[in-house]
C-alpha cells in the first residue's frame, strides 16, 4: 500500500529541487554549492538517468556531477576500490541498518564520508553522467573549483 500511495518520480524530483531552491544551493552553472556522495556511479548513471528518459523530463543539471566516494576512499587510502561493508570494515565500522535500503545505505555513505574528512580527505567532485560517454573528454579531477568545503 506504501508504493500505490507514494509521490510519482515527478513529485519528488520537483520536492527535491524545491528543497534545493529553498536553501539557495542552486546557483548559475559551474558554481558548486553542494555534491552529492554516492557510493559508485549507478545511482546518477543508471538509474537517475532511466527513469528522467522513462518520465520523459530531462535530466537536473545539478545531478551530472558527484562524489564517489568508492573513488575517493580507494584513491586517498591506497586500497582497491570496494563497496559499503568493506570500506566500513577498514574504518573499524560496522554496517547500521538493513543492506540496500536507502535511507540506511545512506547513512553508511555519510559516515564513510566523514571518516574520510576526519582521515584529511579533500572531497572533491570526482564523477559526472559524462563520463561514461567514450566520447566525452576525460574531467581534470584537479579543479580547485571542484572542492567541496563543509562548513559546521
Amino acid at each position: 500500500h506504501q508504493v500505490d500511495s507514494a509521490p510519482t518520480f515527478v513529485e519528488v524530483l520537483h520536492n527535491v529541487e524545491t528543497w534545493l531552491n529553498e536553501r539557495k544551493l542552486l546557483l548559475p552553472a559551474n558554481k558548486h554549492t553542494f555534491a552529492f556522495a554516492t557510493d559508485g556511479p549507478w545511482d546518477f548513471t543508471k538509474f537517475l538517468q532511466l527513469q528522467c528518459q522513462l518520465s520523459s523530463i530531462p535530466y537536473p543539471q545539478w545531478a551530472t556531477e558527484w562524489i564517489d566516494l568508492r573513488k575517493e576512499f580507494a584513491h586517498f587510502y591506497s586500497v582497491k576500490r570496494c563497496g559499503i561493508n568493506k570500506m566500513l570494515a577498514k574504518l573499524g565500522l560496522t554496517f547500521d541498518g538493513r543492506p540496500h535500503s536507502g535511507i540506511d545505505d545512506a547513512t553508511n555513505i555519510a559516515r564513510i564520508g566523514l571518516e574520510l574528512l576526519k582521515d584529511g580527505c579533500i572531497l572533491s567532485l570526482n564523477d559526472s553522467i559524462h563520463s561514461s560517454d567514450p566520447k566525452s573528454t576525460p574531467r581534470n579531477n584537479n579543479n580547485d573549483d571542484d572542492s567541496i568545503v563543509f562548513k559546521n
